[in-house]
């Protein structure tokens, strides 16, 4: 394609010849990123340096300044590189050079990381390149990239060091801590990697059991959480898998330096190369467009004549430098602007569905008996209707708000935002849900009445032994004095005695919890909080890809609106120039450029699909 180009006489800029010659012989580049003391550092250090801590791994606030590149060398060594100083000759473009034998942590900390947020800023504008060469021979034709936390608080930082080496890398490894993924990690998998065509991506999750111990099962309910919130971001392709650095952990885990190794080097593999093809698709993509772009300008020099257009044509490339310049602005606050409505009205629905599970919870919890938490229950589905009503009310009315004035600045239209989110909710609570009260609390009191056939050691004897102390002692005495001597009326009086401690000691709260009919309660509680956790979580996934659907298509809309509007300025601008068509002009010069857009046209639609 290059050559044809060549042949064709169609020019590119030495920076696209550059990265190509680069491509064919440079390892290629996976990425670790994600937020600080994920775990980044350690993984670099256990899986592929031997288990020696040479990268600082993180400890309290975030100190890591500078991305660190990591392949392969039959001698350790460090190689720092820094920009010239203000000022410099020519003799000194080239990043004055530093090398260190046999580097330890010391060396590595003192060239990447910083104690204070100016420091760190200072050395991330100020080195170019620190490259740590290790014998790895797992990292034979690739290079990792050890890079600050995402959510480092300098943005300045972010933008010199991770933002940087990003849009070169070929493919990513996000390092996320055991939970699900947080809006920082999800808005950097947007915004800082899929935007910028970064696509070949694998999760690891980050497990130290010694800090937060989860069953295999937890472990794997983790993973499908993980899975589908990239499935809502239509990513559901992407490998996630999780590991630890205890060979002790069992069930699907990879829990050694060599099963973590072998499965980043099993996805680089497969997918590092084809993340390196569609990055120099991506540059060929945009070196083709302004080729074609330049040429359609010099095709209209030859058609107005070129006395007559040459300060026309510097006119025209100022003005549509201008409106391209404009148009990328605007789309890109428009974009943002449609993104953070979206983001908010979902992100401020759920808070709201859990502050509502709060609410009726709290409700349930304060209940005195067992009727009235059934009554509750009963009254679920009526709370949770209201509740979702308002709740929808009031964050659509502000979403719309929000929507309407971005409208306006924009001068587009925006879709209606409608989340498909059910009205009502349906728990089930358990058995304890509909069993009678009545049954439980006779029960509950026929626990305290020892039976005439019962001995005096009984359970009635015991648990008020436990719970009474004397005045049980002398019950349960009264109790064998009557067996004894057949006397009805002193087993009755007992009997009555007994059911007066029940209800004596149905007043004390530590009693009354121990009780069966508070432990019935206690039961119908649980249950139905340990449901309604998992409705509402449900119902929040929901309602995230109802508005994910629902935002994507907008967005879609949006951006063409915006595309549009663009391409009418553009054709306004030139068609005041009034350059006359193609078409009409003679001449071998004229054939030669129509010649080259057709090939740049031909090459541009062989290379659309692969461009995002």
């Amino acid at each position: 394609m290059l050559v044809e180009a060549r042949q064709r006489g169609v020019a590119f800029p030495a920076e696209v010849i550059a990265a190509l010659e680069i491509s064919r012989h440079a390892p290629l580049t996976l990425a670790v990123v994600g937020i600080y003391q994920a775990g980044k550092s350690t993984l670099i250090n256990r899986a592929f340096l031997d288990g020696q801590v040479l990268l600082v791994e993180g400890q309290g606030l975030p100190t890591t300044a500078v991305v660190t590149e990591i392949r392969h060398g039959t001698t350790p060594r460090l190689t720092i590189q820094v920009w010239p100083a203000p000022g410099a000759t020519a003799d000194s473009a080239l990043p004055p050079v530093r090398v260190i034998n046999q580097p330890t942590e010391q060396d590595l900390r003192v060239c990447t990381t910083g104690r204070t947020p100016a420091e760190r800023l200072r050395l991330a504008e100020t080195t170019a390149q620190v490259t740590l060469d290790w014998p790895a021979p797992a990292l034979d034709g690739y290079v990792l990239l050890d890079t600050p936390g995402i959510d480092d608080p300098c943005p300045e930082l972010l933008a010199a060091t991770t933002g940087r080496v990003i849009p070169q890398a070929d493919a990513a490894i996000l390092v996320v801590p055991p939970r699900q993924l947080s809006t920082p990690e999800l808005e950097f998998l947007r915004s800082g990697l899929f935007a910028v065509g970064l696509n070949r991506l694998m999760v690891l999750v980050s497990y130290n059991p010694a800090t937060s111990p989860h069953s295999a099962e937890s472990r794997s309910k983790l993973l499908a959480v993980i899975r589908a919130q990239l499935d809502q971001m239509g990513r559901g392709h992407i490998p996630v898998d999780i590991f630890c650095h205890d060979p002790s952990v069992t069930g699907p885990i990879l829990n050694t330096p060599e099963s973590i190794r072998g499965r980043i080097l099993s996805f680089a593999w497969l997918n590092a190369a084809h993340g390196r093809r569609e990055r120099l698709t991506r540059l060929f993509y945009a070196a083709f467009s302004a080729a074609r772009a330049d040429l359609q300008l010099r095709l209209a020099v030859i058609h107005a004549g070129q006395e007559k257009c040459a300060a026309a044509l510097q006119e025209l490339k100022i003005q549509d430098a201008a409106v391209r310049q404009r148009f990328a602005d605007l789309r890109r606050d428009a974009l943002a602007g449609h993104d953070a409505i979206w983001n908010n009205l979902a992100n401020g629905i759920r808070a709201d569905l859990d502050t509502l599970k709060s609410r009726f919870l709290d409700r349930l919890g304060r209940t005195e008996n067992l009727r009235e938490a059934q009554k509750q229950m009963n009254e679920l589905s009526t709370f949770f209707k209201d509740g979702i009503e308002s709740i929808l009310k009031e964050r659509l009315l502000a979403a719309r708000e929000q929507a309407a004035a971005l409208a306006a600045t924009a001068n587009v239209k925006l879709d209606e935002i409608r989340p498909l989110l059910p009205a009502t909710m349906a728990i089930d609570a358990g058995l304890f849900a509909s069993v009678p009260p009545l049954l439980v609390t006779v029960l509950d009191y026929g626990l305290f009445v020892a039976l005439p056939i019962i001995p005096p050691i009984s359970v009635s004897f015991v648990f008020l032994m436990h719970l009474a102390g004397v005045p049980a002692m002398l019950i349960a005495g009264a109790k064998a004095i009557g067996l004894a001597k057949a006397s009805l009326p002193l087993l009755f009086a007992n009997s009555a005695l007994e059911l007066a401690l029940r209800k004596v000691l149905g007043f004390l709260p530590v009693i009354k919890k121990l009780l069966p009919s508070g432990l019935v309660r206690q039961q119908l509680v649980d249950t139905a909080t340990e449901a309604l956790d998992d409705g509402i979580q449900r119902l929040g996934l929901d309602l995230t890809a109802s508005l994910r659907r629902n935002c994507l298509e907008s967005r879609e809309r949006l951006d063409t609106d915006l595309r549009q509007t663009y391409e009418e300025e553009l054709a306004r601008i030139r068609q005041a120039f009034s350059f006359p068509q193609p078409s009409t002009t003679p001449g071998e010069e004229t054939g030669t450029l129509a010649g080259q857009i057709t090939f740049i046209d031909q090459t541009l639609a062989r290379l659309q699909p692969e461009h995002p």
